[in-house]
This record gives structure tokens, C-alpha cells and sequence, in this order.
């Protein structure tokens, strides 16, 4: 699988061999397409490419997600839900990876705030985190406040792997703004090597659902919470 964003979008190392007969029907029960001769407005789409590997070899599914538009290729054929075939098969090998051994450690470049978003972000586990730094500024300029030690990281984890039973609504930060002085952002990396953001203000956290697009809203444990204050008053 791969495709072009705003940043780097690859291919994730792991191929996907388990549930892999969930994605093909999400596929095949996609709705023909019967195109109106509108052109697709072009950019901020998930284009991707999904390679089915047959005993008789392979075929690709194409989809483009254009605004206007939810075009999947399959075959000689045009279909529609884009995006849900993209997101059926991030959730698929997250499944996959959730029940296989753990890989092994591989060497990773050091984590910084200008991390460029990869497909990894939307396949990452927050509750496997394995490394993790704090920033804080604006989208045009993260400075690094501090680099999480090994029980910080811990305290994070359980933070993260705990955080569905803790949700809130999104109002605090459509009020105060994502990128208010009091925000910062957490960078992190779970055990597979993906990077993944999370915004936090004010005890709460802005996070992506392992597999989702759409952003969820928790409150975070206060021994969390004071210790992130700490960093970025520090």
C-alpha cells in the first residue's frame, strides 16, 4: 500500500496477511461508480495504491479521494468509498500487529517536533508507546522541551492505553484553539516504530484512534496531567 499526502506516504513494512478476506469484501460491496463528468477539484486527497497478491498473481486497487470526489479503481471498473477501503485496511493491520509477537528493535532516528506526518501516524498504537518527547510553540516553529525518560514514558502509556474510558467533547479546544501558549504537543513512537502526534492542553489530549480519521477528546489522569504542566511551565 502507498500513496502521496502532504508528507512522506510508504509503504508500512509488515504486509498484511491476516483478515485479508474482510478487505476484499469491503471492496467488492463498494457501489459502482457511474462518473457525472464533474472534474475531481484536485489536492488534500488520500491517494493510494492496495496491492491483492493471488496465487495467480496480482491486482492493484487504486483509490483517489479528491474533494468531490471517492474513486476506486478496481480492474476496468470505477467504484466508490475511498476512504473506507483505506481505513478498513489500516484497521485490518492494526488487528494484525496487535496479535503477533512483538518485532524486533530496529535503529530509529531520534524523535523531533518537526516530524513529517507518514502513513505511520495513522497506524500507530498509542498504548504501545515506546519513546516520546514534549513541544511546544506553533505549526510554523515546535521548540523541544523535554525528552520523556523511561517512567515518564511509562506514566504516559498507561495514560494513553487507559484513555477510552475518559473521553470529553472537542469545545475546550475548539474555544481555546490548538495552538493556544498553553498547548503543547506530545511526539511519540509506539513499538512498531511509527510516530504519531498528540496535542495537549489544559489536561486534555487531541488523539487519533489507531486505524481512524476522525480525532478523539479525553481528559487525562491527573498524575499525567501535572506532570506534563511541569514541562511545559518548566
Amino acid at each position: 500500500m502507498h500513496g502521496e499526502t502532504a508528507g512522506p506516504w510508504a509503504r508500512p513494512e509488515d504486509v498484511l496477511t491476516e483478515g485479508v478476506g474482510r478487505l476484499v469484501r469491503s471492496i467488492n460491496a463498494e457501489a459502482i461508480d457511474h462518473p457525472t463528468g464533474i472534474p475531481c477539484l484536485g489536492g488534500g486527497g488520500w491517494p493510494y495504491v492496495i496491492v491483492l497478491r493471488y496465487a495467480e498473481g496480482t491486482r492493484s486497487v487504486t483509490g483517489s479521494s479528491d474533494p468531490g470526489c471517492s474513486r476506486l479503481v478496481v480492474g476496468s471498473s470505477e467504484r466508490l468509498g475511498t476512504r473506507d477501503v483505506l481505513f478498513a485496511y489500516l484497521r485490518a493491520l492494526v488487528d494484525q500487529r496487535l496479535g503477533s509477537p512483538v518485532p524486533e528493535v530496529r535503529a530509529r532516528t531520534p524523535l523531533s517536533c518537526d516530524q513529517p506526518f507518514t502513513v505511520g501516524y495513522l497506524l500507530a498504537v498509542p498504548e504501545r508507546t515506546t519513546s516520546a518527547i514534549v513541544c511546544q510553540g506553533t505549526e510554523a516553529h515546535w521548540r523541544l522541551v523535554a525528552r520523556l525518560d523511561d517512567h515518564q514514558t511509562a506514566a504516559l502509556r498507561q495514560d494513553l492505553a487507559t484513555s477510552a474510558a475518559r473521553r470529553t467533547t472537542a469545545r475546550h479546544f475548539e474555544d481555546k484553539g490548538v495552538m493556544s501558549p498553553d498547548t503543547g504537543v506530545i511526539v511519540a513512537r509506539d513499538v512498531w516504530g511509527d510516530v504519531f502526534h498528540v496535542e495537549v492542553s489544559d489536561g486534555r489530549y487531541r488523539m487519533l484512534s489507531p486505524g481512524h480519521e476522525m480525532y478523539r477528546y479525553v481528559r487525562m489522569l491527573p498524575t499525567t496531567a501535572a506532570m506534563l504542566d511541569r514541562i511545559l511551565d518548566s
